[in-house]
């Protein structure tokens, strides 16, 4: 009869063997359209893994896109800029662009100023819808609108 070298238990050597870096599992859920952008879920992995590859060897650059930039007819491959970012918004009530928020800000002084400047009443008519429109205290355009009566008395009626 042989004799055993060994008696009982596990063998020397079996299992696992040690790995400097393991790898690990990250789940990522993305929406179906960011996939389409790069062809399929393959060509995206390898786009990851690329990145991933190359963060820490090169400066990754981010430059902010501006409208200069985008030129209305193709998708700028550097900068990814797309063109319904340069559309202008629209109201989806209305339809037209919205205002801008400054151009409302108005000092009552010198609202008062062009009212007592006008001579017709259209003109007094379009300082009033400025007014009206303007961030002003509800106190100074009540104020400006008794002015613009005011004012309105000396006008000729025809």
């Amino acid at each position: 009869m042989e004799n055993k070298k060994q008696l009982g238990g596990k063998r020397r050597g079996a299992g696992r063997k040690p790995v400097l870096s393991k790898k690990k599992q990250i789940s990522l859920y993305v929406e179906g359209v960011k996939i389409i952008k790069f062809g399929n879920e393959e060509k995206m992995k390898d786009s990851l893994y690329d990145f991933i590859n190359k963060f820490g060897e090169t400066a990754i650059v981010y430059t902010i896109p501006t409208a200069d930039a985008y030129d209305g007819k193709k998708m700028d491959k550097i900068t990814h800029d797309e063109p319904a970012q340069w559309v202008e918004p629209k109201s989806t009530v209305t339809g037209l662009p919205p205002k801008p928020e400054l151009a409302g800000i108005g000092n009552a002084d010198d609202f008062q100023d062009e009212i007592l400047a006008t001579t017709m009443k259209s003109e007094l008519e379009a300082v009033m819808k400025r007014v009206k429109t303007a961030l002003l205290p509800f106190s100074a355009k009540q104020r400006l609108e008794a002015i613009a009566k005011e004012h309105s008395k000396d006008f000729f009626t025809d």
